[in-house]
């Protein structure tokens, strides 16, 4: 089965953290409590992250979608892997979170003499202003970014010698064919999770809608992972879309003949998974 187009990708982001070890209250502390000089240290909680719940939610979401619009690859890099046109996706949501997050960087930077002074309080007697980094330094910890690149093909690494070329094309097919596997157990998880929960009436009268919606929205994006253009893993995804198609998880609560039906096709979708799994593993 050929690769009809892949994108190595990378997301990281960053910001400031406040803590910083006080040695005068771990000395205090230590002493208070007859403590060695190895059996703890005080550190200061110099800004709460209340303050900065905007840039970790923003950061939060663009995370769950970069794992939602990409397969794992390279556990070690942090690269992952997608399609072109999952990576466009991603990029235009991306550069949207850019502009809002960039805007919260600025607001704490601009207001952060003010929230230093608002910590006098709290902070007590443990209140130092030397604690606090400038805020040039402060704004330069925040950060978000995209790195990208290729899977390495052959002749591109001739240049390595034959054997290396061999070993690294090798270790790529091996990964690709994981992550390609990975696809298929990422949809048999959602659906046999679904599953369970409509066979045990206890789990379904105290689930959320997020069980049924999870099913839907990755069935939606297995065309942006499927970067091997595997139809039958289309075919599966396409299949687990109709099944749902204008199904409520209040539906699948109060009508009996909506849940058994959808039961069946949703044990039937996982068995027809489940194959490809064993031919892939």
């Amino acid at each position: 089965m050929s690769v009809k187009g892949t994108v190595l990708i990378r997301f990281s982001a960053g910001r400031p953290q406040f803590y910083k070890k006080d040695k005068a209250l771990t000395a205090e502390t230590q002493d208070n409590n007859k403590m060695s000089g190895d059996a703890g240290n005080f550190n200061k909680c110099l800004i709460p992250t209340s303050y900065l719940k905007e840039w970790d939610k923003g950061i939060s979401a663009l995370r769950a979608w970069f794992y939602d619009l990409t397969s794992p690859y390279d556990d070690n890099s942090g690269y992952r892997i997608c399609t072109p046109d999952g990576f466009w996706k991603f990029n235009r949501i991306y550069l949207e979170s850019q502009q809002t997050l960039m805007g919260v960087k600025s607001k704490f930077v601009d207001n952060y003499e003010a929230i230093i002074d608002e910590q006098r309080c709290r902070l007590g007697d443990a209140f130092h202003v030397g604690d606090f980094p400038q805020a040039e330094a402060i704004e330069a910890k925040f950060r978000m970014e995209i790195d990208v690149a290729e899977v390495p093909k052959k002749g591109a690494l001739f240049h390595l010698g034959e054997e290396e070329e061999k070993r690294l094309l090798a270790k790529a097919e091996e990964r690709l064919n994981a992550s390609h596997l990975g696809n298929y157990q990422r949809l048999l998880r959602a659906v046999n999770h679904l599953t369970a929960t409509l066979s045990d009436e206890g789990k379904l009268k105290n689930c959320k809608s997020t069980t049924l919606t999870n099913v839907q929205e990755l069935a939606d994006v297995i065309p942006d992972i499927n970067f091997k253009d595997d139809p039958l893993l289309n075919q599966l995804a396409d299949q687990t879309r109709q099944l749902l198609d204008s199904v409520s998880m209040s539906d699948l609560k109060k009508d009996d003949e909506t849940r058994q039906r959808i039961a069946a096709g949703a044990t039937e979708t996982s068995q027809h998974i489940e194959s490809m799994v064993a031919l892939y593993a």
